[in-house]
């Protein structure tokens, strides 16, 4: 694996280092061709600000103080992932105002260990889990950025964290992880070219999000606006729905999902759904090297291609997988 070296013999001040361990993952390191560096600690201008966690009592239905919890960082994404799952309506009396504020960057010590990101706004009325940091770093932040995103950080965090666990727990163990420095004369425009990219990317995330709203909300425009004159009541699902189902603890009894479910339904022009429309639903394949062979993405149709669609998100283009069918198009639902 790329930048992983692991010894063929170790001497006994290595083994007293590690407490007497004999686990070869305690002796493995990462390796880069320069030789400066500097640990993500050096990076930080001030102490690190952790999260505060509010127990599941504070969570709420409605509310204007949200709880963040680490799951709204992803590791495909440089900004918040912001959903119903990742983003709590909070009581308000149990808020910590953490001061965050566009450009921070966000570490997740637990679980998701590493992941990191950047506000692209200022949040004042969101708060940290107490499995987040929020980095005070104010020289070279972009630059740092771009490393924390890359394999390098990951791969270095992985051999400090204690495996066996569940939950993994990093703790302030990511500060110890190095960020490699360019040393050649023109060293502080290779920075600067780095940051620019980074902002490059933030910048393109960010349009990408205003326009995703944009869409989201013409959607919602146009549903809500063309109803057929039924007023919504909800109730509590009956004995025959349950049965049905065979759940009582299901997501689709609650008020909201059956309020939306109502207003596609009762939408003027109609609706349906994919089987309606003739489609048919398989779980898409691994898009990686495989057993099956290589998975390689094309902008133009061609033989043997098919496509894929991701509902929600993203949707991608043209992909090619061996011993797919011209004639057939997979439709992935994840």
């Amino acid at each position: 694996m790329r930048y992983i070296d692991t010894p063929q013999k170790i001497n006994i001040l290595e083994i007293l280092g590690t407490k007497a361990s004999f686990s070869p993952h305690n002796y493995k390191k990462v390796i880069f061709g320069g030789k400066n560096s500097k640990t993500v600690r050096d990076f930080l201008s001030s102490d690190l600000i952790n999260g505060e966690e509010v127990g599941s009592d504070a969570y709420i239905r409605k509310s204007y103080k949200y709880f963040v919890r680490n799951k709204a960082l992803q590791q495909d994404s440089f900004l918040l992932n912001l959903s119903s799952d990742s983003v709590i309506p909070i009581l308000p009396s149990k808020f910590v105002d953490l001061k965050l504020r566009e450009g921070d960057l966000i570490i997740s010590k637990d679980s998701n260990i590493g992941e990191t990101i950047i506000l692209d706004k200022d949040y004042p009325d969101h708060m940290l889990s107490g499995g987040l940091y929020k980095l005070p770093v104010d020289i070279n932040k972009y630059y740092l950025f771009a490393f924390l995103k890359h394999d390098f950080f990951r791969t270095q965090l992985n051999f400090l964290v204690s495996k066996g666990a569940t939950i993994l727990h990093a703790k302030k163990l990511f500060l110890d992880c190095l960020i490699p420095l360019p040393n050649q004369n023109n060293s502080d425009q290779v920075i600067k070219y780095l940051d620019t990219l980074v902002r490059l990317v933030i910048n393109k995330e960010k349009k990408i999000k205003e326009n995703e709203n944009k869409v989201f909300t013409l959607i919602q425009k146009e549903i809500s606006s063309n109803q057929i004159k039924k007023d919504f009541k909800y109730q509590f699902p009956d004995l025959q729905q349950i049965l049905l189902t065979s759940r009582i603890d299901a997501g689709f009894y609650c008020e909201d999902y059956i309020k939306k479910q109502f207003s596609i339904k009762n939408y003027t022009n109609g609706a349906g759904t994919i089987e309606d429309w003739n489609f048919e639903i398989s779980r898409g394949q691994n898009l990686q090297v495989s057993a099956i062979g290589n998975s390689i993405y094309s902008d133009q149709k061609k033989e043997n291609f098919y496509t894929l669609v991701r509902f929600g998100r993203q949707v991608y283009d043209v992909c090619e997988s061996q011993g797919a069918h011209a004639d057939k198009y997979s439709w992935n639902c994840t």
